[in-house]
């Protein structure tokens, strides 16, 4: 996967990346009969509360099946609506939002799991296991999600390459030489916003129509819009905040197959040797491996 780049050290040294809805989580809500409101909600992450997205899948006591966050009104932290009303009145609910690429009694399927009382560890080995396939392993998002990568600063291009041009060179020369970003954790499904702390310390919300990327693409690339540079930011850590949404999309079902199968390879892998100390049982299988290697989508650099 290619990685932001900036001329003052490697890419890793300066920027990170953070999820910031996370493609399945829980949290409360009130619902009343007949009506599609979710109020008083809460769910947090590291202490930052989440903010549902329009899509993602919605369940619990009280909501009919298939249901999902509604796109309008526009979903807050506090309050969204669903695309179907509620079933039953109930304060305080439980609800989980999103959900996994496979479920449970296919894990278990897959892994000859015949024991009940093991369902709770059985799901809680696939949100480890799918947050490894997206990280160390596809490098991909697999359901809808939302991550914010943060940056020091804004790639060379636009107004650098002016200042490259001003000592005799070319910035065709140097990383990302038009400005181009390249998005982690595809397919990028759209930016949200683009925020950076201009030179006098003050952050400032780009304008959407001063930018274009490529929607539902791998890999994911930004860029400011022809004849426009990138603004100025103060050179500091975290100076550049990009948030945008990415995944297959909300459904398990628009996950490629593949990667369902490779996650139940490796979390029967783990369930078996919960106890080993071999590093590469716990980690990997070949079979995990060929089907990884199918959905390596690479990059051109």
């Amino acid at each position: 996967m290619a990685l932001p780049s900036f001329p003052d050290g490697p890419a890793e040294a300066n920027w990170r990346i953070e999820v910031a809805t996370p493609p399945s989580f829980a949290g409360t809500g009130d619902l009343a009969t007949g009506s599609a409101i979710v109020a008083n909600f809460a769910a947090t992450l590291r202490g930052t509360p989440i903010v549902p997205l329009p899509g993602q899948l919605v369940s619990g006591p009280g909501v009919p099946p298939d249901a999902a966050v509604a796109a309008v009104p526009v979903p807050s932290a506090s309050q969204f609506s669903l695309t179907l009303p509620a079933t039953a009145t109930g304060p305080g609910s439980t609800l989980q939002v999103g959900s996994e690429p496979i479920d449970v009694p296919f894990a278990k399927q897959w892994g000859r799991i015949q024991y009940s009382v093991d369902d709770n560890i059985v799901a809680k080995l696939i949100t480890m296991t799918r947050r490894y396939v997206e990280g160390p392993g596809a490098k991909q998002a697999l359901l809808l999600q939302s991550r914010t990568l943060y940056m020091p600063t804004f790639p060379w291009g636009g107004a650098y390459g002016l200042v490259a041009r001003g000592f005799g060179l070319n910035p065709w020369w140097f990383p990302s030489a038009q400005g181009v970003i390249v998005l982690p954790y595809p397919p990028l499904i759209s930016v949200d916003a683009i925020a950076y702390t201009d030179t006098g310390g003050n952050l400032v919300t780009m304008d959407p129509a001063s930018y274009a990327f490529t929607p539902n693409a791998t890999p994911g690339r930004l860029q400011p819009n022809w004849g426009t540079v990138w603004p100025i930011a103060r050179p500091q850590i975290d100076s550049v905040r990009i948030t945008f949404r990415c995944g297959f999309g909300p459904d398990p079902s628009d996950v490629p197959a593949e990667y369902g199968f490779a996650i139940a390879e490796l979390l029967g892998a783990k369930y078996r040797n919960r106890e080993s100390d071999a590093e590469y049982e716990l980690t990997v299988t070949n079979t995990f491996n060929r089907v990884m290697n199918t959905m390596d989508y690479g990059y051109y650099s």
